[in-house]
């Protein structure tokens, strides 16, 4: 009996798997509609940065992934809204990966920071 109760939830388990995938549509998966251009921003400043206009979906949601050389910039994203919020500390340059997901699939963007001393 816990044989058959095993099986059956696995079943159900890949069933809803497999249900989920086969609702998305061509065109269901998010898309990249236009690159997110480099930016500059200068040190001691915090800049505001919005990738989701770069993006096509439905029930898009954001994570980033970044690593600045030097350990006082910090860079962080806003997973609903895909805004990307990068406090300059110190000179620095380094590149910003954004993924936008969905339950269809997911697309990658990269663009550069240079953060430098002075305008």
């Amino acid at each position: 009996m816990k044989k058959c109760l095993r099986l059956l939830f696995c079943l159900l388990i890949s069933f809803s798997w497999v249900n989920a995938y086969a609702l998305c549509k061509q065109g269901d998966a998010p898309e990249m509609v236009s690159p997110i251009k480099d930016w500059e921003i200068i040190a001691t400043n915090v800049a505001t940065i919005s990738t989701a206009e770069h993006f096509k979906g439905e029930a898009l949601s954001y994570t980033v992934v970044a690593k600045p050389k030097n350990i006082h910039n910090k860079v962080s994203i806003n997973a609903k809204t895909g805004q990307i919020r990068v406090k300059a500390e110190a000179k620095d340059q380094f590149d910003i990966l954004v993924k936008a997901k969905n339950s269809c699939g997911s697309v990658l963007a990269k663009f550069n920071v240079i953060v430098d001393e002075e305008e």
